[in-house]
């Protein structure tokens, strides 16, 4: 998930400071406070990222969700995370795309 810097209301600790957006009202706070085009786009692009990849099954996918990694997931496997699952997922989606 693409991380949105704002200052505002923490929700964690209850101060107002700079930090990123962790939960999903810190995300309604930035559109209420500054809703940029840029900090919109990123928003979309993240649903976009989050619907596909809830759309994708196991057996039939490049990509799916693992409960208990440490548990279910062998070392050696490739588990991406943070910037690179969204550019393995934007690939997909690009590919999937007639």
């Amino acid at each position: 998930m693409t991380m949105l810097p704002f200052k505002g209301r923490c929700h964690t600790c209850g101060h107002d400071h700079d930090h990123e957006a962790e939960t999903i009202r810190d995300v309604l706070d930035i559109i209420k406070q500054s809703p940029s085009n840029t900090e919109q786009q990123a928003l979309v692009k993240d649903a976009a990222r989050y619907r596909w990849l809830r759309a994708q099954h196991w057996d039939t996918s490049k990509v799916a969700v693992v409960m208990y990694p440490k548990k279910n997931i062998t070392l050696g496997s490739y588990c991406p995370f943070d910037h690179l699952l969204d550019e393995l997922i934007d690939e997909e989606m690009t590919n999937a795309k007639p």
